[in-house]
């Protein structure tokens, strides 16, 4: 399954509450979340603060591959989220997973700068299983359209925080 945690605040219409993702899901089912037509497989929580991602992820019983993060961002930092909180979200996060996992960050700039490298590699500390896997972010800006999902620009770089089972983390950089 994956999870999109998509913060009110920055993706809100009247009366409609949307993310404009990779996995763009129209019709949401309202009760509980869960993208029936398109998406079986993805179950999307909205929250107005990065501290509701306890409550709005507590009553998940399945396993998850992968976590997505709608939310804007800046260098080091998304909805709330720093690295000085990582170690209270990964509480959170980090119990969803089974062996490995992929953590996403949907949102312009997280990865820019020093403070956006030192940011994904405790994110990846963090929010991962022991088992390892990836944090993802970009160091630019991002673009997201209804129905087309996010556009990565061809000036930004894809930045991958990739932790290994023995727990070492190390940075990766697209070539563009």
């Amino acid at each position: 399954m994956h999870l999109h945690i998509v913060h009110e605040a920055g993706f809100t219409l009247p009366g409609k509450s949307w993310a404009i993702s990779e996995n763009y899901c129209a019709d949401w089912a309202l009760g509980d979340g869960v993208c029936r037509r398109y998406f079986p497989d993805t179950y999307s929580v909205y929250v107005d603060d990065w501290r509701e991602i306890e409550g709005a992820v507590r009553h998940i019983q399945v396993t998850v591959e992968a976590v997505t993060f709608h939310a804007h961002g800046n260098s080091g930092y998304l909805m709330g989220i720093s690295r000085s909180n990582l170690i209270v979200v990964g509480r959170w996060i980090r119990p969803l997973f089974r062996d490995r996992g992929i953590v996403n960050f949907s949102a312009c700039n997280v990865a820019q700068g020093e403070a956006g490298e030192a940011f994904m590699e405790e994110a990846a500390r963090q929010l991962l299983p022991s088992g390892g896997g990836s944090v993802v972010a970009m160091d630019s800006r991002v673009f997201t359209y209804p129905l087309l999902g996010t556009r990565e620009p061809f000036w930004g770089r894809e930045v991958a925080a990739v932790k290994s089972p023995d727990g070492t983390v190390t940075l990766e950089r697209s070539r563009r």
